[in-house]
């Protein structure tokens, strides 16, 4: 898999809007793409799933980064109408963050919900943990992602309300890889709940999301996952967290819809007693 089969070159990722410290991250991480391991079902981690029968030649990067404002798929107004309230309501379309709505109370407390790309301030946490996987797909939203969700807590700030981030692929989308990624961060002592529900049209698609969550000492984090794709969807995601000494973390994602899903999950234990507590369903149906 090299780069010039996939289309992904330096000039491809130098073309991507952002700061100077984010231009450069995308192409640090664009040169890392042909030492990673190639997906495949000879590799154990991929032995278990039908990767051989992704061709990513058929999914070219999807470029329209200001998507065509529509309104919220039905299965994103059928998940919105079920919970009870939020401090602050995101919407992500084809990857790009296109509305925010945060309670006042939040930015009263400090709490950031915003695109770290339009940032000329450098992030130390964005990254660092997704060069530790040795997968293509991971590289190529470090690489390729054009935007970035932040969500910073602030030591000491305890979140009652959840904050709920709708993740919708459109028609345009459909026959395209889109890339989606989302940064929290929580200082110490830091308390939140953050919910994620993916969904998407018919058409078939490729998307590789990413969540990295960073904890400092005795954080804890509540991390929902909710996947609804359409039938014809490929996803492959990734959820990354870091906890740092009395962190908690308890996480549970939900795999409903898609033709080939699969979340790579992984916990950092750095800090003495913290703990991550992970539970995942599959709920396939045929031959997903």
């Amino acid at each position: 898999m090299t780069l010039e089969e996939l289309r992904f070159t330096p000039e491809v990722v130098a073309e991507l809007a952002g700061p100077t410290w984010l231009r450069e991250h995308r192409l640090a991480a664009i040169t890392r793409l042909d030492s990673v391991t190639e997906a495949t079902e000879r590799v154990e981690e991929w032995r278990y799933g039908r990767i051989d029968e992704l061709d990513i030649g058929q999914f070219p990067l999807l470029h329209d980064l200001a998507p065509a404002a529509t309104d919220l798929l039905d299965r994103t107004q059928e998940f919105l109408s079920g919970l009870s309230g939020y401090g602050a309501l995101v919407r992500v379309l084809d990857g790009q963050i296109v509305m925010i709505e945060c309670d006042a109370a939040l930015e009263r407390e400090g709490v950031a919900i915003r695109s770290i790309a339009a940032s000329d301030r450098p992030n130390a946490s964005l990254g660092r943990l997704l060069a530790e996987v040795d997968e293509s797909f991971a590289v190529m939203n470090d690489a390729l992602c054009a935007d970035i969700l932040q969500i910073a807590v602030p030591a000491g700030v305890a979140l009652t309300q959840p904050i709920v981030i709708v993740s919708e692929l459109s028609d345009a989308a459909g026959e395209h890889l889109s890339l989606a990624r989302t940064l929290i961060e929580l200082g110490d002592l830091a308390e939140a709940t953050v919910i994620i529900f993916q969904s998407s049209t018919e058409a078939a698609s490729l998307h590789i999301p990413v969540v990295e969550a960073v904890l400092a000492q005795g954080a804890q984090l509540r991390l929902d996952q909710t996947q609804h794709l359409g039938g014809r969807a490929w996803q492959l995601g990734y959820q990354l967290c870091e906890l740092s000494r009395d962190a908690r973390l308890f996480s549970f994602a939900a795999a409903l819809g898609g033709s080939y899903a699969r979340l790579y999950t992984r916990a950092k234990l750095v800090g003495e007693n913290a703990e991550s507590v992970m539970y995942a369903a599959y709920l396939g149906v045929g031959d997903q």
